[in-house]
């Protein structure tokens, strides 16, 4: 029985890291939907679609507008 739920546990693992590191690159603009621009996003050193923004309101909680892509993450102390 410990087998079958650690089996289940491992396939679950697997297949969120099989999606997770499907996502698509990019190496242009013109790779992106029309509210997307190609820039790098994390650590990974790859390019990746985000969205288009004029104010930091544009993004989401956590990233902050740079020119015109949501980017990098907001200074905790504003």
């Amino acid at each position: 029985m410990k087998i079958l739920i650690l089996a289940i546990f491992f396939a679950i693992f697997i297949s969120g890291s099989a999606l997770g590191c499907a996502r698509e690159t990019c190496s242009d603009d013109s790779e992106c939907e029309s509210n997307e621009l190609c820039g790098f996003r994390g650590q990974e050193g790859k390019k990746f679609c985000q969205p288009k923004c004029s104010s930091d309101a544009d993004c989401s909680k956590l990233r902050r507008c740079d020119i015109d892509r949501c980017a990098y993450r907001k200074d905790p102390h504003y």
